[in-house]
């Protein structure tokens, strides 16, 4: 089980560290790639965190255990860093993750004012879980209508789609209702 996940319902995002794999754009391109093409990860981002370790976080469907990511990395000639999903109290990864914006709402964006080199800046989990806090306080209708509409449709970035296989696109084409292409 990952420690260090967010839940979105049915998918959670979850974080972790992949042992040995160098600091190259394209290697790190093309292993995401290559987890990117399971059906059961929609979205995910690879990023150095310090000289010693390059980590990962991927929208997974809920089922998805570190042993299914694992035989995909280990297929790619790596694996996970086992101790970045078993502490009791992993590091989080510092910095915006690969999302523009985790919203429930087009009217929200937690993110428009934020600034991590801020001294003393919250992390962006906990600014983005005040400036949800906030904003649902002072709309709690419109916090309503957001949920009944949105409960289920992921938000996939043009670029990120851009580069999915052709299955992939197609799948996510043919069922609207579930994803949302932007730009």
């Amino acid at each position: 089980m990952f420690n260090h996940f967010k839940s979105l319902g049915e998918h959670n995002v979850v974080y972790f560290n992949i042992k040995n794999l160098p600091d190259d754009k394209e290697e790190q391109d093309r292993v995401l790639e290559l987890l990117l093409s399971d059906n059961l990860i929609t979205d995910g981002n690879i990023y150095t965190i310090d000289q010693n370790g390059i980590s990962c976080q991927l929208e997974v469907d809920f089922k998805v255990s570190v042993n299914y990511v694992r035989n995909i990395l280990q297929s790619a000639g790596y694996d996970i860093d086992l101790t970045s999903v078993t502490s009791k109290n992993p590091s989080k990864p510092e910095g915006v993750y690969s999302s523009e914006r985790y919203s429930f709402f087009e009217g929200f964006d937690a993110f428009k004012n934020y600034d991590i080199n801020k001294v003393g800046a919250l992390s962006p989990e906990d600014h983005y879980a005040k400036e949800k806090d906030a904003w649902v306080a002072q709309n709690p209708e419109e916090y309503e209508k957001a949920e009944k509409q949105n409960g289920t449709a992921i938000v996939v970035r043009r670029k990120d789609f851009e580069s999915f296989t052709p299955e992939k696109r197609q799948h996510m084409l043919s069922h609207p209702e579930m994803f949302i292409i932007e730009e």
